[in-house]
């Protein structure tokens, strides 16, 4: 099912895809945004989801918390992930590898100008997949095209 292109795989699990190609970006950084029309708004407001992306995922390691943040933006994020893995210290030609275990923090930022409208804080650490959304935001359609232009990623 995943060869299959991602129109046609939403349309098979009945899911909502229209105008899939503008509204799903993923940030230089591994976040993902999906904008969707907010017609209580009118039609130059978004509503925009924010998740981190799998590749964000397998390279940080394990996260064990989720910290939240009250406000988020360029500057300051949304959420912190702490995460715990293995960092190969030391190995040889013969592939002898010693690890050591390592632990950080990620910061989720928006990349886009919005306001944070909620936080998924029932989200527990193992719920945490490339699909599980961090935020949920309110973007103007022109914040959303300025940003989209530079940001080419599907």
């Amino acid at each position: 099912m995943h060869s299959l292109r991602p129109a046609l795989r939403c349309v098979l699990q009945a899911r909502h895809c229209s105008a899939r190609a503008w509204n799903t970006r993923a940030a230089p950084s591994g976040e993902w945004l999906r904008a969707e029309l907010d017609p209580a708004q009118g039609p130059d407001a978004l509503l925009v989801t924010l998740g981190v992306g799998d590749v964000v995922l397998d390279t940080i390691g394990d996260v064990k918390s989720i910290e939240w943040k009250q406000q988020g933006g360029a500057t300051s994020p949304v959420a912190v992930l702490h995460w715990t893995g293995f960092l190969r210290s030391d190995s040889d030609e013969l592939y002898h590898a010693t690890w050591k275990n390592t632990e950080g923090a990620h910061n989720v930022h928006v990349p886009v100008r919005g306001t944070v409208l909620a936080l998924n804080t029932a989200l527990k650490p193992e719920q945490l997949d490339g699909n599980a959304w961090l935020a949920r935001l309110r973007v103007s359609r022109a914040d959303w095209d300025t940003w989209a232009r530079t940001n080419k990623t599907t």
